[in-house]
Order: structure tokens, then sequence, then C-alpha cells
């Protein structure tokens, strides 16, 4: 898991680290813990971040739009705002706003937040693919297998990652997921066609076992019926 805390003014960012450290080494719970300055700065990191804590008010791009930006890029970072006014609190509402903090902010105010996001990480069976990866199931499009390595194609980014695709095989168990290749696994939610080839929703087309062609056929309608309400 990777948490960001941005803010222009450094005792906000030094408190927002320390209690966030504090909130989830209680929790055991593996975090990556990152700083920025600007709402630039955030928009310039590459890597996938799960949580950030966004001033509202900064010089340049401010929190509102960094957060507008995201979205426009299809990035799911949980967001917890930080003002200085209440009446920034209405407008910065959205999508993946999970609350606001009010400067000077509080450890109590915090961790309800907190808690309230890790609740919502379990209810959407996020599933822990390294030791600060964690992506949600429902996000995973396919794996794939490089070696001694897997490939995880998600809707907004790659993960290359040591591990088994036997391993993730087992620990993806569901009728969302099929093994379709020694290589590969697929989740039927971006499938858009299965013949000769399996394609999924972004053209990309895979090759499956022809001995499992029946198989992944049956299952692949299984989950049809199944998700059709």
């Amino acid at each position: 898991m990777r948490i960001a805390i941005c803010d222009d003014e450094k005792k906000y960012r030094d408190m927002g680290l320390m209690l966030c450290k504090k909130y989830f080494n209680n929790k055991k719970i593996p975090v990556e813990f990152i700083s920025f300055s600007s709402g630039e700065s955030v928009l310039a990191y590459t890597e996938k971040i799960d949580l950030i804590l966004l001033d509202i008010e900064m010089k340049g791009i401010d929190g509102l739009e960094v957060k507008e930006i995201l979205r426009k890029q299809n990035k799911n970072s949980s967001i917890i705002y930080i003002t200085n006014h209440e009446e920034l609190i209405k407008p910065a509402f959205g999508k993946n706003v999970y609350g606001f903090l009010t400067k000077p902010f509080h450890e109590d105010e915090l961790y309800r937040i907190l808690d309230v996001i890790c609740k919502d990480r379990i209810n959407q069976k996020l599933i822990q693919i390294d030791s600060n990866t964690w992506v949600k199931k429902s996000e995973i499009k396919y794996i794939k297998a490089e070696d001694k390595y897997c490939r995880f194609y998600t809707i907004d980014m790659e993960y290359l990652i040591r591990c088994r695709i036997r391993d993730m095989e087992d620990l993806l168990q569901g009728n969302d997921f099929h093994r379709i290749h020694r290589s590969y696994i697929i989740n039927f939610k971006y499938v858009k066609k299965i013949a000769q080839k399996i394609m999924m929703d972004d053209n990309t087309v895979l090759p499956y076992s022809r001995n499992k062609k029946e198989q992944i056929i049956n299952s692949y309608n299984a989950y049809l019926i199944d998700n059709a309400w």
C-alpha cells in the first residue's frame, strides 16, 4: 500500500506522515509513504498511489484540480482532503473522496476516516500481490506469466511481481477469473469476444489452450449468466 501526503506546508506534511505511520503500524499493515509539496509533483509521480492526504489550497495546481486530473487519467486513488476553509468542502466532494480534515487536524478525526477506508478496502476484495502492493480483484484484467515473474495488467497500471502463476490462480479462485493457458489468467469482466483467440475490451488479443476451449466457453457463459442482472 502506498500513501502520499501532499501539502505546501511542511508542518502538515510531517503531521500527516506521523499520524498515518502510527495508525498503520498499530494495524500491522505494511505501507510505503511519500511526501509532495505541490499538485504538480503528485501528477508527475508515475507509480500507483492508494491514498492521498491532499491539501485543497496550493499554489499552481490545487487539490481540486489534482482530483479531476487523476479522474480523467482513470487513477483511482482514495483522497482525504485537508483545508483551512470549510466553505471549500462542498466543491471538493466527488468520487474517491473519503473525508475532510480542517487544519489543524487531530488524530481522532483522521483515524475515523482511515477506519472507513480500511473497511472499504476489505469489502472491495483487495489482494496483496507483494509487500507494498494491493490491487482490487475487480480491476485486474489479466495476468501473464514471465519466467519467475507475473505481469499484472489492471485498468490503470502494470505490475511485475516475482510469483508463480499457479499461486495467483489459487488466490483468484471464483467464476470471474479463469486460467486459459499455462501463461495467462483472464478476468471475464474484460473479455470482448472469444473466437480463435480471446479479445479483451482494450482489443488486446490473448491465446488460449485448444484443449481448454470448451471449458473456457462454458465458464464464460456461466459468468455472463451470473452477472446478467
